[in-house]
């Protein structure tokens, strides 16, 4: 017999604690990031064109990495159709369970019949 745990389900990737290879990322980008400015750029000192050319472009790939990875952080991954039942709760509206072929044991609701929202 399969025991299940209920547990409480993460609305985005900034729900602490944070994984451990988020902080690693995070840590391992605020290095990299450092070490280009105060290392590389330091070392090409005699080359100003070359210097203004690089520290460009990496500071704007920076900022789109930063300005991606916080849009896809805080994505819901979870089913469209939970949302959905909870929005028609907190209204009273009946939700029609009938369209929905798969009940999720862990999270208690209806889902889509691909979905992969519960562990």
């Amino acid at each position: 017999m399969v025991t299940i745990h209920k547990r409480k389900v993460r609305s985005n990737g900034f729900g602490c604690p944070l994984h451990p290879s988020q902080v690693f990322t995070y840590l391992l980008f605020t290095l990299d990031f450092l070490s280009f400015y105060l290392i590389d750029i330091v070392s090409l000192s005699h080359n100003t064109i070359l210097i203004s050319l690089l520290g460009s472009v990496y500071l704007i790939l920076s900022v789109g990495t930063v300005f991606y990875g916080y849009i896809s952080t805080k994505i819901d991954p979870s089913d469209p159709t939970i949302s959905l039942k909870k929005s028609c709760d907190d209204k009273g509206v009946y939700f029609d369970t009938n369209s929905y072929d798969y009940h999720c044991e862990i999270c208690d609701s209806y889902v889509l019949t691909g979905s992969k929202h519960c562990g």
